[in-house]
């Protein structure tokens, strides 16, 4: 199971158990969207549009009655949208994707294997698990003290 919220509506979208897609505006009833048998394996969406990543990772947009796949869509792995509506894919190869409406062109050269993006910069977590963005290399979570023993 994968959740996702839509930033732009709050609109709640679950892939189920089954790899369907369900979606809901209040949160309690949640509807199934038309789905392609039990396909979908990640997910988000922007302006109650859901993205997800299918069979073979395969990244496919849905329009309110079906789906359709991305152009020059490629494969992926993982998969986000952005506040302004601008996708991220993690590829086969490990490497951060931008899709430009056509296309995608590459967009982050360092391997990661969790993405998040609200706004730019975009965050991601390294193969071996550093979280970080993409402002600059170096930057990186503070290390974070433990706290002091209160006697």
């Amino acid at each position: 199971m994968k959740i996702s919220i839509d930033n732009s509506n709050l609109k709640v979208w679950v892939i189920d158990t089954n790899g369907r897609v369900h979606s809901s505006a209040n949160g309690i009833l949640f509807t199934q969207y038309p789905d392609k048998d039990t396909w979908a394996s990640e997910i988000c969406a922007f302006q109650g549009v859901p993205y997800v990543l299918g069979r073979g990772g395969r990244i496919w947009k849905g329009n309110g009655t079906n789906w359709s796949e991305l152009p020059g869509g490629g494969l992926g792995k993982k998969i986000a949208v952005n506040k302004t509506g601008t996708l991220y894919v993690i590829g086969m190869d490990d490497l951060v994707w931008k899709f430009n409406g056509s296309g995608r062109e590459k967009y982050w050269t360092v391997k990661r294997l969790e993405i998040a993006a609200f706004t730019e910069p975009i965050w991601g977590i390294s193969l071996n698990g550093v979280p970080s963005s993409n402002a600059r290399a170096s930057n990186k979570f503070p290390i974070i003290p433990a706290p002091a023993t209160i006697a």
